[in-house]
């Protein structure tokens, strides 16, 4: 005798229809290693936001009349601020990729994610399984 059993009953997957073009996708909630990644993603980016709005801050206060083509400490802030934002944008991508495995379609998942922000993806998340519907199951 088998016995057959679908596993998203466990897993806790959703079906959400998110409407056109992405139509109806099963969703599950992150796993905790997931969720730690998440959360350490997001200390990393806040942690480069935070040097970003510093490395701003000191730019503003140079006296641009006084600034020379090759003024190393300029240069360097200015290089420091564009790493910084392509790390930030490094983290976002990691965080995408990390929901949009949650999804059975992670290409729509990937598409549609990447016109959220991070925490309108969390609120997403927090919508599909914090709802009065998944408590009562």
């Amino acid at each position: 005798m088998t016995i057959k059993l679908n596993l998203s009953k466990y897993q806790g997957y959703k079906e959400v229809d998110f409407g056109e073009p992405y139509g109806v996708l099963k969703v599950r909630p992150l796993g905790s290693n997931e969720s730690l990644e998440i959360n350490k993603i997001t200390r990393l980016s806040v942690k480069a936001i935070n040097e970003l709005m510093a490395l701003q801050a000191e730019i503003q206060k140079i006296d641009r009349s006084k600034i020379k083509d090759d003024d190393k400490s300029v240069v360097e802030k200015i290089d420091r601020g564009n790493k910084l934002l392509a790390e930030r944008e490094e983290l976002a991508e990691k965080e995408i990729k990390i929901y949009a495995g949650c999804f059975d379609d992670s290409k729509k998942a990937m598409e549609m994610l990447g016109s959220l922000s991070s925490l309108a993806i969390q609120d997403l998340f927090n919508d599909i399984f914090s709802s009065r519907e998944s408590r009562r199951k």
